[in-house]
């Protein structure tokens, strides 16, 4: 079974638009060429939008990672940090001894 969904017809959007581009050049409706293109850009619009909104998610995302890693590293370094001071400690104590 072929599972291919690709499409080389023109589409919901572009029959659409030749309808009403039939219809305007016929003078059949008077509408605004504006109106008459809007199948086209506003299917522009929506898929602009909808990538605008997966990239701000993407970045929050990526964000929110980083900040994970730099939580850890600065953990890392407080445990360092304090195990040095234990060892500080121990070699004053072997010292006195």
């Amino acid at each position: 079974m072929d599972n291919n969904k690709s499409s080389n017809g023109i589409g919901s959007r572009g029959v659409i638009f030749t309808v009403l581009l039939t219809l305007k050049l016929t003078h059949t409706i008077d509408w605004s060429w504006w109106w008459i293109t809007a199948p086209l850009w506003i299917g522009a619009i929506y898929y602009f939008i909808i990538s605008m909104i997966y990239l701000k998610l993407e970045a929050k995302k990526h964000k929110a990672e980083e900040e994970k890693n730099i939580l850890k590293k600065v953990k890392e370094i407080k445990f360092l940090l304090r195990l040095q001071e234990l060892m500080k400690e121990n070699e004053s104590i072997s010292k006195l001894n």
